[in-house]
């Protein structure tokens, strides 16, 4: 009896990952600022939910609600805490390469969409946005990139580390 049940059908997807299309609107900046300045696209190694939480025991927190669960339908599917992937987007210099300033932070399932971004407080005041903004779609999400990439504070940020690094 022929077990195998998969065929060799599956395709990959056309759909572009939040964290390419940063990576793309990012690598621009180093031809435009002279190879000055650059803009970085990194896997992050907590989620959102985890990073307000301080304890350095959190993942036991939930292994331990895991195994005090009752129904095992609580337990199927993504698993919290495994279930995103993260990234953080900040600026660098070339001859500052120990600086860092993180604008944001992405982050996504294993379907790209919807998209959290964790924005910093300050861009988020200047463009009268939430800190937390989620884009249903890749087009909502690159409006809200073009927004923060090109904000004034990433501006300012972007010449003093052009004026740093020269």
């Amino acid at each position: 009896m022929d077990y195998n049940v998969w065929e060799n059908n599956f395709k990959k997807s056309e759909i572009k990952f939040p964290n390419e299309i940063a990576k793309e609107m990012c690598n621009q900046l180093y031809s435009v600022t002279d190879k000055k300045v650059m803009a970085k696209v990194e896997k992050y190694k907590e989620n959102f939910f985890d990073m307000n939480k301080s304890a350095p025991y959190m993942g036991l927190t939930a292994m331990d609600n895991f195994l005090k669960s009752r129904r095992i339908q609580d337990n199927l599917g993504e698993v919290s805490g495994n279930d995103k992937f993260t990234y953080e987007l900040y600026l660098t210099g070339v001859k500052t390469v120990d600086y860092k300033y993180r604008f944001c932070f992405i982050e996504n399932g294993v379907y790209p969409y919807p998209v959290k971004i964790a924005l910093d407080a300050e861009i988020a005041k200047e463009l009268e946005a939430s800190t937390i903004i989620e884009c249903k779609d890749e087009e909502e999400y690159v409006i809200s990139l073009k927004k923060i990439l090109t904000s004034k504070k990433m501006k300012g940020v972007i010449e003093g580390l052009m004026a740093i690094n020269s």
